[in-house]
C-alpha cells in the first residue's frame, strides 16, 4: 500500500517460482535439496543430512561470465572442537575461531591466516512468556535486571584483543547512523533492583536465597548446545548472577543439532541465542523481530501496540529516516516487554589456509562465490 523504502534489501535471495510457497518454502528442502530450483555459479551434487553433508560442483548452465573457479566445495556440519581439530590435521580450509580457546590452538601454525571482522551479529537472550512463572512482566524484567551484560560480553572476547560498546538495538549497531539504545532505556543492571521486582510480583526469599511463591521456588530452565567453552562459561556466569538475585538457573546441555527443535518447539524457559544481519536495513526487518506473530521472536511478548507502530505508522513514512524513527519507537517499547536481552555482537575472526583468496570476514559484504579460490603460485 505504501512506498517500499529498502527496496536494495528485496536483492538479496532469488526463488525459483515452483519454491516461492510459502510450505514448499518451509519444507520443500527439508530431505531434498532440488538443485534444479537453484541457480549460481555452483549446484549441489549431493546433501546428506544424517551426515551433515553438502557438497556442491561447478553448475553447467551458469549463465554469467565468471565461472566457477573451484572443482567442488564441501561443507561439514561438525562440533565446534571437532571442526578445529579437522582444520589443525588440514582436513578443512577454514574454521571460525573466534573464542579464545579456539584462537589459542592456531596460533602459531605454519600456511594459514588468520582474519578478522566485525560480526554484523545480535546475540540475545531471550524469555519463553508462556513459560509457568514466565507470564508475569515484573519476574521477566527482574531477570534482566539482574544480568550484567558486560560480564557475558568479557567471557566472549578473553583473549581476542576485542572490546565493543554493549548493544541497545536489535536494528542498528552502534556504528550505524540511526542506531539509539532501545535496550537502556529499559533496564539497568541492579541486583537489588531484580529482588525488589520479585518481591512486588508477591515472591518471598527463602532460607536458601531462592525466592518462592505459592511453594514454588523461582526455577528456570537454560538449555545450552554443543561443546563450546565459552558457551559452558557464559552459561555458568547468568546462573551465578540470577542466583544472587534469589533466582535458580537450571543448565540444560544439549548437542548443538537439537538446537532448532528445541526453539522450535518453544522447550526453554530462557535461551541464549541470535541471527546475522543479511544487509544493513534495520527497519525493513522490524516487524520479523518484534511483530506478535514473528516466527523468530519467541518470547511471545509482541503487543497489538508494537503490530500496529510497525505495520502502520512505519510503513506509512515517506522517508528512511521516518521509518527508523518508527522503528526504534516501537523497538524501545518492545524492550520493556522484557522478552528479549541483546548481549554482544563480537567480531568475526577466521583461521584459513594461506592463498584461499575472498572468504573470511566481511562485515556486510557479500563475496561472489565465483569469486573464492586458490591463489596461483
Amino acid at each position: 500500500k505504501n512506498e517500499f523504502r529498502w527496496w536494495q534489501g528485496l536483492f538479496n535471495t532469488f526463488l525459483h517460482p515452483k519454491a516461492a510457497g510459502a510450505k514448499t518454502f518451509q519444507e520443500g528442502y527439508l530431505n531434498e535439496p532440488h538443485p534444479e530450483w537453484g541457480a549460481g555459479p555452483y549446484k549441489v551434487e549431493k546433501m546428506d543430512p544424517n551426515e551433515g553433508v553438502a557438497v556442491f560442483v561447478p553448475n553447467d548452465k551458469w549463465w554469467g561470465e565468471d565461472k566457477a573457479k573451484l572443482e567442488k566445495v564441501v561443507y561439514q556440519q561438525m562440533e565446534s572442537q571437532a571442526a578445529l581439530n579437522a582444520f589443525r590435521n588440514g582436513q578443512l580450509d577454514a574454521t571460525a575461531v573466534g573464542t579464545q580457546e579456539r584462537l589459542k590452538q592456531v596460533e602459531g601454525m605454519e600456511g594459514i591466516e588468520i582474519r578478522r571482522g566485525n560480526d554484523v551479529a545480535n546475540r540475545l537472550v531471550m524469555i519463553n512468556s508462556k513459560a509457568p512463572m514466565l507470564d508475569d512482566i515484573k519476574v521477566r524484567e527482574a531477570i534482566f535486571t539482574a544480568i550484567d551484560r558486560q560480564v557475558i560480553a568479557d567471557i566472549a572476547f578473553q583473549g581476542l584483543n576485542y572490546t565493543e560498546e554493549l548493544p541497545g538495538s536489535l536494528l542498528y549497531y552502534p556504528f550505524q547512523e540511526g542506531y539509539q539504545d532501545n535496550f537502556g532505556e529499559a533496564v539497568t543492571y541492579d541486583t537489588e533492583k531484580a529482588k525488589k521486582l520479585l518481591e512486588e510480583a508477591g515472591w518471598a526469599a527463602g532460607e536458601d536465597g531462592i525466592y518462592a511463591k505459592d511453594g514454588k521456588k523461582l526455577e528456570i530452565n537454560f538449555p545450552i548446545f554443543g561443546d563450546d567453552p565459552t558457551t559452558a562459561a557464559q552459561s555458568k556466569a547468568y546462573q551465578s548472577m540470577l542466583k544472587e538475585a534469589g533466582i535458580q538457573l537450571n543448565i540444560q546441555e544439549k548437542a548443538s543439532s537439537d538446537f532448532a527443535k528445541v526453539i522450535t518447539a518453544e522447550e526453554f524457559d530462557m535461551v541464549a541465542m541470535g541471527f546475522r544481519s543479511t544487509d544493513p536495513y534495520g527497519p525493513a526487518w522490524a516487524c520479523q523481530i518484534w511483530c506478535s506473530n514473528s516466527e523468530l521472536n519467541k518470547s511471545a511478548t509482541g503487543t497489538p501496540e508494537i503490530d500496529k507502530l510497525l505495520k502502520e505508522e512505519m510503513t506509512a513514512e515517506g522517508t528512511e529516516e521516518g521509518q527508523a524513527e518508527v522503528a526504534n519507537k516501537a523497538e524501545a517499547e518492545a524492550f520493556k516487554t522484557y522478552g528479549v536481552m541483546p548481549t554482544y555482537a563480537g567480531p568475526v575472526i577466521v583461521a584459513a589456509k594461506s592463498g584461499l583468496a575472498n572468504y573470511g570476514a566481511d562485515v556486510f559484504g557479500v563475496q561472489r562465490p565465483q569469486d573464492i579460490g586458490w591463489v596461483e603460485e
